[in-house]
């Protein structure tokens, strides 16, 4: 078939056509070659700015661990910090009152054997507390002597045929815990607990106040 000659009235429209073309390339019809270059570009940018965020990252680590934070404790300010050492209560600046770790310390062996009126063994400490355990020689009954990290009102539910008392201006409470035991609230969170019969057990909490 032979081809058709554009005539003056088909001119306008083949130079429109054309103009579109030409269009369309300059937007975005480029070549394979002009699109894997640009794509190669993008895909540098966005390594860049990856390796800047992942450095930027890494200052706010902490340079011993692997972007988990670690807190060390500071000396203790008697405030609720995740990094206090000893929270709740301010470093005095000085050791633990005598007791705090070793609870044989608040009544002595001799002060013991004075109270009960009879030698005992040499106080014992038990990891459950911690406790001191007075044995008397011979015998298989014991008073044992515990600072309870708890309060008092946690206790009183469980407590049976409670009495109150004052010693060293403070209150005191007897009754049966499992046996009979008296209670002394301290003021640091703490319960001073002595397993003895009631008049025991208040000379016992007398002796051991004096050092807390």
């Amino acid at each position: 078939m032979r081809a058709r000659r554009l005539s003056v009235t088909d001119l306008p429209r083949a130079i429109a056509i054309a103009g579109t073309i030409m269009a369309v390339t300059a937007c975005g019809g480029s070549s394979p070659t002009q699109a894997t270059g640009t794509a190669s570009a993008h895909t540098s940018v966005a390594a860049a700015r990856e390796a800047a965020a992942t450095e930027a990252a890494k200052e706010h680590r902490d340079t011993v661990t692997t972007g988990v934070v670690t807190h060390h404790p500071l000396h203790g300010t008697g405030g609720d910090e995740i990094n206090d050492d000893n929270p709740g209560n301010a470093d005095a600046g000085s050791d633990p009152a005598a007791g705090e770790n070793d609870p044989c310390k608040l009544v002595s062996q001799a002060r013991a054997q004075a109270i009960l009126g009879r030698p005992i063994a040499t106080p014992q400490v038990a990891p459950l507390g911690p406790t001191c355990i007075y044995q008397p020689t011979g015998a298989k009954t014991f008073v044992t002597l515990t600072l309870e990290g708890i309060k008092l009102a946690q206790l009183e539910p469980h407590i049976r045929h409670l009495t109150r008392f004052k010693l060293e201006g403070r209150t005191g409470y007897c009754g049966a815990y499992g046996q009979t035991t008296t209670f002394v609230p301290l003021a640091s969170r703490k319960v001073l607990t002595i397993t003895a019969p009631c008049d025991i057990g208040r000379l016992f909490a007398a002796s051991a106040l004096t050092r807390l």
